[in-house]
């Protein structure tokens, strides 16, 4: 007799046209268990819309999915932005939850609510768009001190609300309620209170990164806060406290600028984040192009002739889907561009999705290399402008640069690489983490000891 099979019921949920889930068509067909997906929309939920916000209605669904659909064995929720990367997807959460687990969530990169709402305050008053048209009139005092007022919790966790599986027992869905009570109280913010309203039940955490593991797919712009673009990257704030840009002496100083889109509001906590650790960081305005690709160039090359024409002895040029890993330090970084420079070469990468035939330098966390993928963060010596002014401008500008005789090299570890997002080239969604991830792998052995 064959063995039944865990009835898990899968839902998500958007209200709104811009937030819809995906179809049913674009969800993998799950294997070892017997799911049904629950989407809820506008079309088919009561959005509410005279009381609620759609983002706190598609909260029911999120929270009482126990209830809307009720007798199965377990109940998995993913972000109208997440779909499933594996078949086997449904039936690694329910082995995950195992014999003794309620509930199986995923861990967030901040690493309390205290320090994600230092974060929060930081760049509410810096006025960055993002985080204001979401969260300037919340109770973030409020929801703090709920859980300061419960001397017994701990707040040394924070776990990601995109996607979560559980058994409805009698706990969980004791929780459920004080979950939902906690957001409509306080803070809309559903991650500040999970760990506090889960506090009576058995959590198991998974240590793996929601937006890039072998089980789920992130299938939309990451429109994350300014604190949080970074934060994924970077080694979390402290409790209480926030990071500091690192002071470098005024002639240690190379003129950094951002190429920035201002219309795009999806990097502008992107680019806010870059000012805030590169202190005099000079936003350049894209030059828009049909061509995608010569737009980009025509964009950087504006800024090469600008150093040109003021005689910079080098250009450091960002994009603005630029974020830094947690081996960037500003410091440090211009230090190794500096030995760069005067041990003659004229390329130097922060980061790279390929580097081309590497080979040892002499510098410390430098890799010599033929060519590179990705103009994101690079710096340009003064004695390579002209050749770059003169390239082709229906070449991808990192494979032009590339093509160019000029002596290149790459900072290894990477300390920048491409925030996955919507392509203003291709104007698809691009993930090039993968790339970027086998290439600091190929050149790591090229580093000299």
């Amino acid at each position: 007799m064959r063995p039944t099979l865990p009835r898990v019921a899968h839902i998500s949920a958007g209200i709104g046209k811009d937030h819809h889930p995906p179809p049913l068509a674009k969800y993998l067909p799950q294997h070892g268990v017997q799911l049904e997906t629950f989407l809820f929309t506008e079309e088919n939920f009561p959005a509410r819309s005279k009381s609620l916000s759609p983002r706190m209605a598609a909260k029911i669904p999120k929270m009482f999915m126990w209830d809307l659909k009720p007798g199965y064995d377990f109940y998995l929720w993913t972000d109208a932005s997440l779909t499933f990367r594996s078949p086997n997807a449904a039936r690694f959460f329910v082995d995950q939850l195992g014999e003794d687990n309620d509930i199986v969530v995923f861990t967030h990169w901040s690493p309390s609510a205290h320090a994600e709402a230092e974060g929060l305050r930081r760049e509410l008053a810096r006025g960055c768009p993002y985080v204001g048209a979401r969260y300037a009139d919340e109770d973030l005092e409020g929801e703090i001190k709920a859980l300061e007022d419960d001397r017994d919790f701990a707040d040394n966790a924070m776990w990601s609300g995109g996607a979560f599986c559980y058994r409805p027992t009698p706990q969980i869905k004791a929780a459920m309620k004080e979950w939902w009570y906690r957001t409509s109280r306080f803070h809309c913010c559903d991650q500040f209170a999970l760990p506090h309203v889960l506090k009576n039940c058995r959590v198991n955490v998974l240590h793996l990164d929601i937006y890039k593991n072998d089980y789920l797919r992130w299938i939309r712009p990451l429109n994350k806060s300014c604190s949080q673009v970074t934060q994924h990257w970077l080694p979390p704030l402290p409790v209480g406290g926030q990071a500091h840009p690192t002071v470098v002496p005024e002639a240690e100083r190379i003129h950094a600028l951002v190429v920035h889109q201002s219309s795009n509001t999806e990097r502008v906590p992107i680019v806010a984040e870059l000012e805030h650790r590169v202190p005099g960081l000079t936003r350049v305005e894209a030059l828009m192009h049909a061509n995608g690709v010569v737009g980009c160039s025509r964009s950087q090359k504006s800024i090469v002739q600008r150093a040109k024409d003021e005689g910079w002895p080098a250009v450091w040029i960002m994009e603005d889907d630029c974020v830094f890993t947690p081996h960037f330090d500003l410091q440090n970084w211009i230090q190794t561009v500096h030995q760069a420079l005067e041990a003659g070469y004229q390329v130097v990468v922060g980061g790279s999705a390929n580097g081309q035939q590497p080979s040892k330098s002499q510098i410390r966390h430098l890799v010599t290399v033929q060519g590179f993928s990705s103009c994101h963060c690079w710096v340009l010596r003064a004695d390579g402008y002209e050749a770059v002014l003169g390239v082709d401008e229906t070449v991808p500008i990192d494979v032009a640069v590339s093509q160019l005789k000029l002596t290149k090299a790459c900072r290894v570890p990477l300390i920048a690489r491409q925030l996955p997002s919507m392509s203003s080239i291709q104007h698809i969604f691009e993930d090039y983490t993968i790339l970027f991830d086998q290439a600091e792998r190929n050149m790591l052995p090229f580093l000299s000891k």
